[in-house]
């Protein structure tokens, strides 16, 4: 798979992006490394999907989905690393088992999180 990729943008947004290239070109810096530094913040905040617990959750027997607790155990251990702590891959796969039953989902999403913290520059030992 080729690494490049390409978007259309109207013809009317053309001066504008023109602008844009030159605003970054005089900064030193690259439309790419720009674009993926948002993209980064992007899905940052919109992946898994909110950490808050949906409403439906506090019902006695109300629905948790994976996405909702995978954020929940994202934010844990960014905080823990804000506050120092050092993360451990095993510690992570501990909590998503005590989260999820299922033990295969627990580790694909402690794999997740392990990658999800490394990209914001957490170091996860394995």
């Amino acid at each position: 798979m080729s690494p490049y990729r390409s978007f259309w943008i109207p013809e009317e947004f053309v001066r504008i992006y023109n602008r844009f290239k030159w605003i970054l070109k005089r900064e030193g810096k690259s439309v790419g490394a720009h674009l993926r530094e948002h993209i980064i913040k992007y899905v940052d905040v919109h992946d898994p999907g909110n950490p808050q617990a949906r409403l439906t959750s506090y019902a006695e027997g109300g629905p948790v989905d994976l996405a909702s607790i995978e954020g929940q155990v994202r934010e844990y251990f960014r905080t823990r690393d804000s506050k120092g702590f050092s993360i451990y891959f095993r510690d992570i796969a501990a909590r998503c088992r005590e989260k999820v039953s299922d033990k295969k989902a627990a580790l694909a999403m402690a794999e997740r999180t392990a990658r999800w913290l490394h990209g914001r520059g957490v170091k996860v030992w394995r």
